[in-house]
C-alpha cells in the first residue's frame, strides 16, 4: 500500500482523503465545482493529504462531433495537477437524469474504479469525502466498503431540492446512501432541515458546515476600477450565476423598469451563461431595458470577483439555493446582497443588517429592495461593511476546513 505517515509537523493527525466529485474545475469548465476545489485547497493548508477523482461524461467520437459541450468534455485531461492537488478525471457513461437517475451512481462506480484503485495504491486513504449523494455518494459507498474506510458526504442542494422528488426509486437510493455514510454534511441549516424531512434515523448524522470563500482571491481596487471605468462609472447591479430559471434573473429584469425611472444611470450586469440567456435577452428588449442590461457571458473566477468588487449591489433572488458561495464572495467585497427568504443564505445574512430578503418570484419586491439600497447609499455602504466583517471573521474556507477536519477526526476515531 501507499505512504503511511500519520502525523503532521504540528502534531495533528494528517488525514488522507479521497475526494469524489463530478463537479470540479477543468480547463473548459473553470467554474464547475470551484467551491469543492477551494475547500480541498484549504484542507491541504490544514494538513490533509488530498487526492481527487472528478469523473467527466464519456464523449466518444460520434458524440463529441455533435455539440461543443461534448468536445469540451473530451478535451479534459485524464490526470492533472490543479493548485498542487492531483486530480483524476476518468470517463463515465452519462445516463439521462430524468429517466435513469437512480442508476447514475453505478455508471460512476464503473468508470471510476481504476482511478480509485490506482490512487489507493499510492496513498493509504483514511476516509472518502464525496460531494453530492447521487452519483458521487452512492459510488463512494462501494469504494469505502472495499477499502474499509469511513465515508463523509456533503449535500450541496439538488439532492433534496430536485433528485429526491423525482420518484420513489431515486428517493430510496438517496436514503440508502445516507444510511451507509458515517456523516452527512449540509452546507446550510436550511438544507439540513430539508434532509431531515426525508430521514427517519438519528438526526445527529446530519451536521451543518457552511461553505466559505477564498480571501486570497478578493479583487483589488485596481481590478474594480477597471470594471467600473468600462461602464463609465455607472452604478452596477450584478448577478453572477449560471443563467438558469431558479437563479431569478428574470425577476431582476422585470424590476428594472421601476428602478431606472428613479435611477436612470443604473446598469444591470449578468455574468454567466446558461439555458435562459436567449429568453432573457428577448425579455430585456420586450421591457425596453436593452440599454440597462449587459449580458457579460461566462468569465474566469478571478474576473467574476473583479465584477463583484466593482458593483454597487449584488442581487440574486434565487430559490432552491443551498448556500450560494457567490453571496459570500460579494459580501467579502463589502457589498449588500439581495437574496430570497427561506433559502440557505438566510443562515448568513441578517435582513436589514447585512443584506435584504425578498420572496421568490416577486419582481415588485426585488424592485423595492433595489430602490431602497439605491435611495439610501450610506445605509447600503454600512450594510456592505458589516457583511464584509462577518465573512472575514466566520465564513472563510479556512474556517470551513477546520470544522470539516473535526468531522474527519470523529469518523476516523470510531
Amino acid at each position: 500500500m501507499g505512504e503511511r505517515r500519520r502525523d503532521s509537523e504540528a502534531g495533528q493527525r494528517t488525514h488522507r482523503v479521497l475526494v469524489l466529485s463530478h463537479m470540479y474545475p477543468s480547463p473548459p469548465f473553470p467554474w464547475s465545482g470551484i467551491f469543492v476545489h477551494q475547500q480541498a485547497q484549504a484542507l491541504v493548508r490544514a494538513g490533509c493529504a488530498i487526492r481527487v477523482v472528478a469523473p467527466v461524461p464519456l464523449a466518444p467520437p460520434p458524440v463529441r462531433w455533435l455539440r461543443r459541450k461534448w468536445r469540451a468534455y473530451a478535451s479534459i485531461p485524464r490526470q492533472r495537477n490543479l493548485g498542487g492537488i492531483v486530480v483524476r478525471s476518468p470517463r463515465c457513461l452519462t445516463l439521462p437524469r430524468a429517466t435513469l437517475f437512480e442508476l447514475t451512481g453505478w455508471a460512476y462506480w464503473l468508470g471510476a474504479r481504476k482511478s480509485v484503485s490506482d490512487l489507493a495504491q499510492d496513498l493509504d486513504f483514511d476516509l472518502i469525502h464525496a460531494h453530492t449523494t447521487l452519483p458521487d455518494g452512492f459510488a463512494a459507498t462501494r469504494f469505502a466498503h472495499r477499502l474499509g474506510i469511513p465515508l463523509v458526504i456533503t449535500v450541496h442542494g439538488y439532492d433534496v431540492q430536485w433528485a429526491v422528488h423525482l420518484r420513489s426509486s431515486v428517493r430510496r437510493v438517496i436514503l440508502e446512501t445516507w444510511e451507509r455514510a458515517n456523516r452527512v454534511i449540509c452546507v446550510s441549516e436550511t438544507l439540513r432541515r430539508r434532509c431531515l424531512a426525508h430521514w427517519t434515523g438519528e438526526e445527529d448524522k446530519f451536521i451543518t458546515v457552511p461553505n466559505g470563500m477564498a480571501l486570497d482571491q478578493l479583487a483589488s481596487e485596481d481590478q474594480a476600477e477597471g470594471i467600473s471605468s468600462r461602464y463609465h462609472g455607472r452604478p452596477l447591479l450584478l448577478t453572477v450565476a449560471n443563467v438558469t430559471p431558479q437563479k431569478g434573473h428574470e425577476y431582476v429584469l422585470r424590476a428594472l423598469p421601476r428602478v431606472v425611472r428613479r435611477h436612470p444611470d443604473v446598469l444591470y450586469l449578468i455574468v454567466g451563461e446558461g439555458e435562459e440567456a436567449p429568453r432573457l435577452r428577448a425579455l430585456a428588449w420586450e421591457l425596453g431595458m436593452k440599454d440597462y442590461v449587459v449580458f457579460c457571458g461566462a468569465h474566469p473566477h478571478a474576473e467574476a470577483m473583479a465584477y463583484m468588487a466593482a458593483c454597487r449591489i449584488f442581487v440574486m433572488p434565487s430559490w432552491n439555493e443551498a448556500l450560494g458561495v457567490v453571496y459570500l464572495e460579494a459580501m467579502a467585497h463589502g457589498k449588500p446582497v439581495i437574496g430570497c427568504q427561506g433559502e440557505g443564505i438566510a443562515d448568513v445574512v441578517t435582513h436589514g443588517e447585512t443584506g435584504l430578503f425578498v420572496p421568490p418570484r416577486d419582481a415588485d419586491a426585488v424592485a423595492e429592495a433595489l430602490l431602497w439600497l439605491l435611495d439610501h447609499p450610506a445605509e447600503a455602504e454600512r450594510m456592505g461593511q458589516k457583511a464584509r466583517k462577518l465573512i472575514l471573521q466566520e465564513y472563510t474556507w479556512d474556517h470551513n476546513a477546520h470544522r470539516v477536519r473535526q468531522v474527519y477526526e470523529e469518523v476516523c476515531a470510531r
